[in-house]
Order: structure tokens, then sequence, then C-alpha cells
């Protein structure tokens, strides 16, 4: 090759240049095809989501496992548009074919041009010069007229005006959406992109379900509470709200047909939300009437106004516990066991037949062991129930104690009058519906009741008088022994006109044991010279009584005294001047009596 020759290398560079420029705009069509292509699929499949939410208010798991069927979709579109587009590799020859298939003035040509190239590289020839001469002009040949060529119709923009109009499309419509309104394109979004948020379409009578999860009675109707509307809502602006419900028995099978009730207006607000409330009692009994006791039910229910639907919720059902049992035992105090079983008291076991107990009376020092035995198991607390701590004021609460998972044990000491009133709950929290109390009327022993009869009033007697002492004793409980006493009491020896001042210590005049009655006498005559007494001497007599309580170490306990009668010594000639002076009044009056009387028969 002469250095006057051209290169033949720069006419194959500068047409390789030209179909590689060829194979990347091939290549960046293929790939904006393909991506505006998912664009489109996925906005446009998005709004079919939207619609079909909007006008069916699909439920939070329906929208989620539609958007992951979206998502497989779009996902299938990348694996099978994008990323080929991405991975696409164009060799010169293929876009030499490409070419020639569009452009007939260059079909054998430009692929050929290409083709004597790679077989430059490969093979050598006789007459090199000579080849690479003819080799030379056809690739200035084909080079020519590429450049005059038309682009073929594949590497024009319009090919992927299809899928720019199908996106186009879909943008416009959520342009237009947001436009028209935003709310509603923001809560759809919400809806469909994000499913497991608690997101709403925007209505006029929207439901707010506030019905608690809570366990409920099957024996009473059961209660729905619902918001109707807004908090702008006015309460005379009513809409028919119906509930749909059903009962599902243990295994889930359905007891009776779907029913269908209006969920009344109540004509007022709710304190938080200010939105109208509605609610009904849905009657359930007579579908669980003839199951068995221990079985559980659902109740299944959705609600619905024109243009708003709740999703099916469910409560559960039970049957509330029983009172099977009661039981009361009434232990008295030590000092007062020998009255147990008398009556005078309650005493000993106690089992009433219904839920409600009255025991009177009851003493105080009692130990009350009350226990509660019920159809089911019971929920059991830690902490002491309030109900426990409300009969605190009644005595000493010694024990509270679950004995068994279906029953309850109390024990106190009763020292006041009071109610106790368990609130039990069975596990599901529902209670007991039959009202349960134990009224305890507790009564104090009261000390006995000492009345000194004989003498009735104080005296002036004689050092030698003989002295009739009665006295009448009565208890609450029983009376155990009672005394009569005197005490002497003589004027201070020098010290005239000075009070009597007690002489040695009391003396038992009689003395008497008493087998726990309730009322009783004691009596005994009291000879006054026995005494050594003398006149200005005192004697004060009075009874005492003991009760139950009483015991060796403490004399006073259980105790109580008569009032005291005093007995005072004279001597015979005052004792006379005493009787002479009382008997003037009487002698003045028989004078006055015996005057008159004469006076009359003068008139006669």
């Amino acid at each position: 090759m002469t250095p006057d020759q051209p290169n033949p290398s720069t006419t194959l560079i500068r047409m390789r240049r030209q179909l590689r420029t060829i194979a990347a705009r091939v290549r960046v069509l293929l790939l904006a095809r393909s991506l505006l292509l998912v664009v489109s699929v996925f906005v446009a499949g998005l709004l079919l989501l939207g619609l079909a939410d909007f006008l069916l208010r699909l439920p939070s798991g329906v929208r989620m496992l539609s958007l992951l069927g979206v998502l497989v979709l779009i996902a299938r579109l990348v694996h099978r548009s994008v990323l080929p587009a991405l991975r696409t590799r164009l060799r010169d020859t293929d876009v030499a074919l490409m070419i020639e298939r569009h452009d007939p003035a260059l079909r054998g040509l430009l692929a050929s041009a290409i083709d004597l190239e790679h077989e430059e590289e490969d093979r050598s020839y006789p007459d090199e010069r000579e080849t690479h001469a003819l080799r030379e002009a056809a690739l200035r040949t084909a080079s020519r007229r590429l450049e005059q060529a038309r682009i073929p119709s594949v590497l024009r923009p319009r090919v992927i005006v299809p899928s720019m109009l199908s996106t186009t499309g879909v943008l416009i419509t959520v342009l237009m959406l947001a436009l028209l309104s935003p709310l509603m394109l923001r809560v759809g979004a919400q809806r469909v992109l994000t499913p497991w948020v608690d997101a709403r379409w925007p209505v006029r009578y929207a439901i707010y379900d506030v019905t608690t999860r809570d366990p409920r009675a099957a024996d009473v109707p059961v209660p729905l509470r619902a918001l109707v509307g807004r908090s702008t809502s006015s309460l005379d602006d009513t809409t028919r709200t119906l509930v749909n419900w059903r009962v599902l028995d243990e295994q889930g099978d359905a007891i009776g047909e779907w029913s269908r009730t209006l969920l009344m207006p109540q004509g007022k607000r709710d304190a938080e939300q200010s939105i109208p409330i509605y609610e009904q009692l849905l009657d359930v009994r007579d579908r669980v009437a003839r199951r068995p006791e221990s079985q559980r039910f659902t109740l299944e229910y959705s609600i619905r106004t024109r243009d708003d639907r709740t999703g099916t919720r469910r409560l559960m059902l039970v049957r509330p516990p029983r009172l099977t049992e009661t039981s009361i035992i009434l232990e008295l105090p030590e000092y007062a066991q020998v009255i147990a079983g008398s009556g005078v008291v309650s005493s000993g076991t106690v089992s009433p037949e219904q839920g409600e107990a009255r025991i009177t009376p009851v003493l105080a020092g009692t130990r009350v062991r009350a226990r509660w035995a019920f159809s089911k198991p019971i929920a059991e607390s830690e902490d002491v129930p309030s109900w426990i701590s409300a009969i605190s004021g009644m005595g000493d609460v010694l024990a509270h104690e679950f004995d068994t998972d279906s029953s309850i044990t109390i024990e106190l000491i009763a020292s006041h009058p009071g109610i106790i009133e368990p609130t039990i709950r069975d596990r599901n929290g529902v209670p007991v519906r039959e009202p349960i109390t134990l009224a305890l009327e507790v009564i104090d022993d009261l000390s006995p009741g000492v009345r000194l009869t004989e003498p009735v009033r104080d005296e002036s007697l004689s050092a030698n008088a003989v002295v009739e002492l009665k006295a009448e004793l009565s208890d609450d409980l029983g009376l155990t022994s009672a005394r009569l006493l005197a005490q002497v009491s003589s004027p201070p020896a020098g010290s005239s006109g000075a009070p009597p001042e007690p002489r040695g210590d009391p003396v038992t005049i009689h003395s008497q044991q008493i087998d726990n009655l309730s009322r009783s006498q004691i009596g005994a005559t009291l000879s006054l010279e026995s005494l050594d007494l003398a006149p200005g001497d005192e004697v004060r007599v009075w009874a005492m009584a003991w009760d139950l309580r009483a015991t060796p170490s403490d004399a006073l306990l259980g105790s109580a005294e008569s009032a005291t009668r005093v007995l005072r010594i004279v001597s015979t000639e005052e004792l006379v001047e005493q009787v002479r002076r009382s008997l003037d009044p009487l002698r003045s009056n028989l004078r006055s009596l015996d005057e008159r009387q004469g006076e009359v028969q003068e008139l006669v």
C-alpha cells in the first residue's frame, strides 16, 4: 500500500460508528417503549383496583391480595420487556440486516461489506493489493449509500407513540382526579397502596362501629352501637341503617339464617366525636336456648347504610355463670360456745337456697366462713377485689381464696352489721346474673341488766331489824352467776357530823349460780343484828350479775351492778319518833274528818 492511498479502516470505522449509533437508538427506543408499557399498566391497574374498591368497599385483605397481584403482573412485565431491552446488544451485522430489510437499495450490500471485513481479518489473498482495492471500493459504496438511506421505521420515535398515548391517557386520568377530587384520590391511593391503614372513602353516612369486642352474655339481648354520619350531620338527617346478623355454634355452623334488623337513631351524639348514635338490641336467646349450657357461640354481624358498610365482625357469646351452692358456717366466740345451737344467736351451718341470704342475729366476734360455688370457672384476681375491700368495715377479713376454679370462699370475724355483695365474673368477663348478697345483722354482747326490787327505797331501820333483799336479773345471751352484797359504813370516831365511811370490805349476803338463763331472780334475808351495827351507821346493799363473758381472772368482765339502797341505823327512840312524825299527818286528817262528820250530823 502506497502512502497516497486512503486508509481502508477509516471508511470501515465511519460505517461502524453509524451502525453503532443506530444500534444505540434501537436500544433506547426498546427500553422507552417497555418502561412506558410498565408505567401505563401499573397506573391503570391501580386505578381499576381503586374503582373496584370504591364500588364494592373491599376488605383490607382483598385489597392487599389485589395489590400483590398488580405487583406480580408488573414484575412479569419488567422481566419480559424491560430486562431484555436492558440486556440488548446488537452486532453490526444485525443492524445492517435490519436496515437492509427496510431499505431495498442496501439489500445485499451493507451486511456483505461488514462480512467482507471479517473475512479479511481471517484470511489472506495472493493478490492482496487488488483485493484490498476491491474491498475498499465496496466499503465506500456501502458507507455512501448508508448515509443516503432513509431511517427505518423501527428506528423512528413514532414506534413508542402507542405506549406514550396509553401512558399519557392514564396520567391524564390521574391528573383529572387530582383536580376534581383530591380527597378521593388521596383516600383511594391510601386504600390501594397501603391496604393495612384504616383509610375510609369519604361518605355522607359513614359507619363507625363502637360496639366493644368483649364477650357477651347469651341469655340477654346483645346491644349494638354505631356512630353514623359526620360530626356536622344534623340529628334530623337520619338514614336507614341495617344490621345483618346470625349466630354460629362452637363448630362454626350457623344456627338459623341471616337476620336483618334496623339500627335506630337515638337522637343524641357521641360525647367524644359528636357523631349521631344508632343502637339496637339483638335478641339471640331463641337461637341458643336449646344448646348445651357449656357451649360458646359467635355473633356475626355487619352494618350498612346507603353509601357505606362495615366488614363482618364477630362477638363471642357465652352463658353467664350460675350460682349452684351457698354455704355459710358461723362459729361463735369461745366464751359463747355453750349457747351454740340454742337459737339465741345464729351458729352452725346455713345453706340458703337462693343467692340472697340474711342471717340474724350474729354475735359480734363470730367467725363467718362463706363459700359460693358456680356452674363454670370464674375469673381469679391477684389483687384484692373491690367488694372485699368494701366489707372491711364489717370486721377483720381473715382470708379470701379461690378454693377451686369455680368457687370462692371468704372468712372474717364479724364485728359490725353489713352486707357482703360478691361481684363474680367468669373468665370471659361475663358477670353472674343472679344477685348474690349476704346480710349479717351483727349484735354486741350487752352487759346484764340488774334491778334491786327489795328494798324499794332507802330506809331507816333499827340495828336488830331483818331486811328482805330481792333482785331481778336479765341478759341477752345468758347469765352465769349473781350476788347480793352489803357494805357497812360508820361515822369516823370523834368527828361528829362527818359522813359515814366504809368499814371493811363488802360482804356477800348471798351468791347464786345460774345455768345460762336469760332471766332470773335472786333473793335473801339480811339480819342487821349480825353486822354489829350502831345508831348512825349505814348499810349499802346492791346486786351484781355476770354473763357468759365472765372469767376468773377478771372479776369485772361481763358484770353489772344494780342501784344501791341505803339502810340507815337509828336508835329505838328515834325510830319511834320518826314513826310518830310520819303518823301526825294521818292523825290530823282523821281529826278533820271527825269534825266534818259532826257538822253534818248537826245539820241533819
